[in-house]
Formats: structure tokens, C-alpha cells, sequence
């Protein structure tokens, strides 16, 4: 198993923002940024996770065209990482592009999954660490060897009871020709000609004794955006993706499994933002569960206007995701084209990161945390988000809590290729 060392040393500075839920609050960036990786290959897809003190990244690295995933863990919240272990067990078997990273979770175990193109055959990769991230054992592909169509943009999670849980869009049915869609009530709609090749939602549990549980959550989804997966304290599952609405609305869904996903309900629509699309946006949701057993969704979608542009929205669902709240707009509105959100719970309040175009024409990647008080729901504390990153242009953000402390990962510009940065926050 080949290794490197890589460490990361951060030091406080700080930054004010306002309260804007009857209360003020103080959010400090800490002022150096820690780089992950080797430095010699072109890193990106940073993926975060965390447990406790614990944080795991899991990142994509490519040379000479032939492309990797690695993964460093960190005991002290972030402040520094351990060494940057190779995670796949066949070389430059990873397929990676923006909104299908690999992605990475903690629990009694560290699991990264992946989208594979070895042999030419599309497949989401699993390996799981049981050392603490020192190896990873040999992969394992969640679904039948040798499917049709292409498979990626996957998200992953670890249950209370241990048991693995992967998302992602799957074309096995591709050649069905017509797709079936859903109203704003989850309802199944008329039929309409598939504009697109058809993709499906698929879940897949994966168990501690090696039982593997397969299942389709939802047909003719939006084929290339983000999935998300979480679990309640319930021991509920949910599933947000892409979904397409008639007609060729492309709106965000989420759908529920009381039975550990060997079903799903019919998905609700978060929002009724009707963006009509003949195309994919190329720009998912993504969805935490807090100890309330509240779903919390952020996710792009379109705003009209001369021209039009994307921004960041936010609901919230008090009812096991049979409806959400009104959507918050959260992305600095000097800016345009917000995109990427990642979110992550801090207690009872929501922190949402994104990247947008600045008025200078670069990436840039933005934070903001919403609160919640006694007597109103989840608002943002501050009028425009906290800038993350330094000078340098930045994407693709992923954000957790550990031990009290916001970690940030992002893919930024180097010297002489692409690289994984972090940077944390109180």
C-alpha cells in the first residue's frame, strides 16, 4: 500500500458577522490554508466526512491522464492530517469530474466510494478501512459486474447501526425509450418521450457480514447531478437528488425508507422551482439530518433574470420529508452563478458552503451558517457569506463540524497543478 506524508498546520485570525435571528455571532477563519496531496499530479473531488475529534477527506489525484483516489484522516479536528493513503486497489480505476468526487464517510470504519471505468465497464467502487485509514481493503463494486449504461455521481453515508448506505444515478435502463415522472405530490404523471438517455436513482446497503441489499428508489432522474444520502436518528433514510418533472422540469426530490432501503415513498418535490431544461445542470442538492429528525436541503437552481443566473437555496423539512418549508435564498447576490453546495449541522444550526463567480470572473468559494431560535426557524446569520478561500481561484467545496470547528475542503489553483486545500472556522 503506498503512502506519503502530509500535514496541515492552521493558525486562528478572525472575521465578524452579524446576527440576523435575535441573536449576533462571531465567525472566525483561521488563517492559513493546509494543502492535502503530493503536490505532483492534479488534485480534486475533495470529499469530507466526520466523526467526533475525527475527520476523514478523500480526494481524487491524476497523472499522465490515469486517475487515483487517496484519503487522510485527522485526530485533531482538522488541524492536521496523517499520511495520504492510496484507497483503490486497481490503478487509475477512478472516473472523477466535479459532481461526482469521490466520496468519503466515518464511522467504526472509513468508506470511500468512487465511479470506475476499468475494463470499460461502468461501475460505482467501494473500499472500506477497518485501521483508521492507515489501509484500505481490496474494493468491492455495489451493484452486478458488466451492467449497461454509465453510473456515477454517488454519495454515501454510515448508519447508527454500522450499515453502509450508497446513492447514485444508474443507465442500465437507458434504452427503456419513454420516462415515467412525477407530479409535485410524488404521484406517477403521464408518460413523456425521454429527451435525455434515462438514468435511475439506485441505493445499495452494504452490511458489516457482507450482505448487499440493492434497490431502485426512483426511475428517469436528471442524469448528471449529485445525489445525496442521510440518515435520521430514527434510523430513517433519505435520498435527494435531480428529478424530472413534466415537463422536463428539472426540480429537486427527496424519498424516504423506513425499511434500512429495501424501499423508498414516492418522492416530494423540495421546491417548485419549475427550471425547465432540456438538459442536465450538471449541479445537485445536498441534505443533512439533525437530532430533531429535521432535513435540511440546499441546492443550485435557476434565477431569471438579464441574464439569467443560478443561486443557492435552502428549505427545511419538519415532517419526515413530506413537505418542506419555503426556500431561503443564501448566495451573495453581487455574485453570479452560485453553485456546489455542501452543508453540514453545527448543534442546532446549518452550515451551507458554495462556490460562485465573483465580480472578477473567478471561483470563489463562500460560507454562511444559519440559526435557529426559539421562536423562528432557520435563518442566516449574516447578509452575505463569509469568503473562504484565499486570492486564488477555488471550486467544489465540502464542509463538516468536528470537535466544534468548521472544516472547509476545496479544489484550488497551484503552481503547477490543481490542489486539495483546507481551511477551518469557528
Amino acid at each position: 500500500m503506498r503512502s506519503r506524508w502530509m500535514q496541515v498546520s492552521l493558525i486562528v485570525g478572525g472575521m465578524a458577522a452579524v446576527g440576523a435571528v435575535a441573536c449576533s455571532s462571531n465567525l472566525a477563519l483561521e488563517a492559513t490554508i493546509g494543502r492535502l496531496g503530493a503536490g505532483d499530479a492534479d488534485g480534486s473531488g475533495v470529499s469530507l466526512a466526520s466523526d467526533g475529534h475525527r475527520v476523514a477527506a478523500a480526494w481524487a489525484e491524476t497523472r499522465e491522464g490515469r486517475t487515483d483516489v487517496y484519503a487522510a484522516l485527522s485526530d485533531n479536528e482538522g488541524e492536521t492530517f496523517g499520511p495520504a493513503v492510496k484507497v483503490n486497489d486497481i490503478e487509475g480505476d477512478a472516473r472523477v469530474s466535479g459532481e461526482q468526487p469521490p466520496r468519503v464517510a466515518l464511522g467504526r470504519d472509513v468508506v470511500v466510494v468512487w465511479a470506475s471505468r476499468a475494463n470499460e465497464s461502468s461501475r460505482i467502487r467501494m473500499a472500506r478501512s477497518t485501521d483508521g485509514g492507515k489501509t484500505f481493503l481490496p474494493a468491492l463494486t455495489l451493484h452486478q459486474e458488466g451492467l449497461p449504461g454509465a453510473r456515477g455521481w454517488q454519495s454515501v453515508t454510515i448508519g447508527p447501526d454500522s450499515v453502509i448506505h450508497a446513492l447514485w444515478l444508474d443507465g442500465r435502463h437507458a434504452g427503456a425509450g419513454m420516462a415515467h415522472h412525477h407530479d409535485s405530490s410524488g404521484a406517477k404523471a403521464m408518460p413523456e418521450a425521454a429527451a435525455t438517455p434515462r438514468q435511475d436513482t439506485m441505493h445499495a446497503s452494504w452490511s458489516a457480514n457482507g450482505s448487499l441489499i440493492e434497490t431502485e428508489v426512483a426511475p428517469n432522474v436528471c442524469f448528471c447531478c449529485k445525489t445525496s444520502i442521510a440518515v435520521g436518528p430514527d434510523q430513517s433514510l433519505y435520498a435527494a437528488w435531480r428529478h424530472i418533472y413534466p415537463t422536463s422540469m428539472r426540480d429537486i426530490a427527496v424519498a424516504r425508507s423506513t425499511d434500512g432501503g429495501r424501499t423508498f415513498d414516492a418522492p416530494t418535490r423540495v421546491s417548485l422551482d419549475n427550471w425547465q431544461l432540456s438538459g442536465c445542470p450538471d449541479d445537485g442538492p445536498a441534505m443533512v439530518v439533525d437530532a430533531a429528525n429535521v432535513i435540511h436541503v440546499v441546492w443550485p437552481t435557476l434565477v431569471p433574470g438579464t441574464p439569467p443566473s443560478k443561486g443557492i437555496f435552502y428549505a427545511y423539512s419538519i415532517d419526515s420529508g413530506k413537505s418542506f418549508s419555503p426556500r431561503q435564498r443564501l448566495d451573495d447576490l453581487q455574485a453570479t452563478s452560485a453553485a456546489h453546495p455542501a452543508i453540514a449541522l453545527d448543534g442546532r444550526d446549518v452550515v451551507v458552503v458554495w462556490d460562485e463567480l465573483s465580480p472578477a470572473k473567478e471561483r470563489r468559494v463562500r460560507l454562511r451558517r444559519l440559526s435557529q431560535s426559539d421562536t423562528a426557524a432557520w435563518a442566516p446569520e449574516s447578509s452575505t457569506g463569509l469568503l473562504v478561500n484565499d486570492e486564488t481561484p477555488a471550486s467544489y467545496p465540502s464542509v463538516v463540524l468536528a470537535g466544534g470547528k468548521i472544516v472547509v475542503g476545496w479544489t484550488g489553483e497551484g503552481t503547477a497543478h490543481s490542489e486539495i486545500r483546507v481551511r477551518r472556522a469557528k
